[in-house]
């Protein structure tokens, strides 16, 4: 996840098609307090949030120790979603209801991005201030979008990668290599290393 979370910033359409995604999502859930975000092996990353007028404390490049974190109890292995409609008469969250209640959230729908090789990228979360009912087919419509977001990471790592070896291919060398090159400088040739 590590490779993804650290690629992901050089896909052409990301933060548009994140932001679109957050959109569509925000149709589907207008009460809503939408954001994207990515996991690594010890934290969840706030990668995009939907404007909203919620009173959330939720920022965009925020950072939740896994411990932390009500995403990780989402099960990644069937890709459902993940609901609490109310999160104060949650006796099973421990100190994470604590966590959330701190931060204005009383209602989690948590939909998982999964890619196809089954390895997790993160989640698309609506959550709310007061407690809420999340419609099934609201929740459904969002999981759709989990699905499309998935197969557009794929789409962009295919295109930057060897598919027999995973390694970067000549498009993305030739795409980034002046832009590592600037931000590097020359002492980048000799220590021949991306991530």
């Amino acid at each position: 996840m590590k490779k993804i979370l650290k690629e992901y910033q050089f896909y052409d359409s990301f933060n548009e098609l994140a932001i679109d995604i957050l959109a569509l999502a925000k149709e589907i859930l207008p009460e809503g307090f939408l954001f994207l975000s990515a996991f690594t092996d010890k934290e969840q990353h706030i990668l995009k949030v939907a404007e909203n007028k919620e009173e959330i404390h939720i920022n965009e490049g925020s950072i939740i120790p896994l411990q932390s974190a009500v995403c990780t109890r989402i099960n990644f292995t069937e890709g459902k979603a993940l609901v609490y409609e109310d999160i104060s008469k949650e006796e099973s969250l421990g100190d994470i209801k604590n966590t959330y209640q701190s931060t204005n959230v009383n209602a989690y729908l948590g939909v998982p991005v999964i890619l196809r090789n089954g390895e997790v990228f993160g989640t698309i979360c609506a959550v709310q201030q007061s407690a809420t009912t999340f419609n099934s087919n609201s929740i459904k419509l969002i999981e759709k979008l989990g699905k499309m977001f998935s197969y557009y990471l794929e789409l962009e790592s295919m295109a930057y990668r060897d598919h027999l070896t995973g390694c970067y291919n000549r498009y993305f060398l030739e795409r980034f290599f002046n832009q590592y090159t600037k931000k590097r400088g020359n002492h980048f040739l000799y220590g021949f290393r991306w991530f």
